[in-house]
C-alpha cells in the first residue's frame, strides 16, 4: 500500500517536472489523473485491510493529492487536441488554456506506445486558443513533424519554445 502512495507521489513529480502526457487513440490522461487514480486505490486498500499509512506514506499521500487538486483545477479551462499521427505511430498533443488576458499551449510528442514528454510552450494574447479554434497547419516530413499558427495580427503568438518533434 505504501508503494501505491509512493507510485503516486513519483508519477505526480514526473508529470509536473517532465510534463507527461498518456495518449489512448484519441483520448487524453492529463499526468494527475494517474496520480489521482492510484492515490484512490492506496486509501481504499488500506480503508479495505485497515491499516494505517507510516508518517512518510501520509506525507507524500497529502503532497501528491494537492499537486493532483491544483492540477485538476489547472485543467478545468483546459483544451487538449490530438493532431494526426505519423506513419510510425507518434502523435502530437496540444493543451491550450487561457485565463483573463493571457493564453498558454504546450506541446507533447508520444511514442506509438502513447506516452510522452512536453515538447515546447507558447503564450498568446487576449486568451487566444489558436490550435483550438483552428488557426495551425500540422504535417509529417520525413518522421519530424511541423507545427505552424496562422494566427491574425489582433491575437499574436507571444513567445514560443517549441522544439523539433522528431518522431
Amino acid at each position: 500500500m505504501s508503494g501505491l502512495v509512493l507510485a503516486a507521489g513519483a508519477y505526480a513529480l514526473a508529470g509536473w517536472m517532465f510534463g507527461l502526457m498518456i495518449v489512448a487513440g484519441t483520448w487524453v490522461v492529463p499526468a494527475w489523473v494517474p496520480s489521482a487514480a492510484l492515490l484512490v486505490v492506496a486509501f481504499v486498500v488500506a480503508l479495505v485491510r485497515r491499516v494505517r499509512l507510516s508518517w512518510p506514506s501520509r506525507v507524500v499521500a497529502v503532497l501528491t493529492s494537492a499537486v493532483a487538486l491544483l492540477s485538476w483545477v489547472g485543467d478545468l479551462s483546459a483544451t487538449y487536441t490530438v493532431l494526426p499521427a505519423s506513419p510510425d505511430g507518434c502523435r502530437v498533443v496540444v493543451r491550450e488554456s487561457s485565463f483573463l488576458f493571457a493564453g498558454d499551449g504546450e506541446v507533447f510528442l508520444t511514442s506509438p506506445f502513447g506516452i510522452g514528454p512536453g515538447m515546447g510552450t507558447y503564450q498568446t494574447d487576449d486568451g487566444y486558443r489558436p490550435v483550438t479554434v483552428g488557426d495551425y497547419e500540422f504535417r509529417w516530413e520525413s518522421g519530424v513533424g511541423r507545427l505552424s499558427f496562422t494566427g491574425n495580427s489582433t491575437d499574436p503568438i507571444l513567445r514560443s519554445t517549441i522544439r523539433t518533434l522528431e518522431c
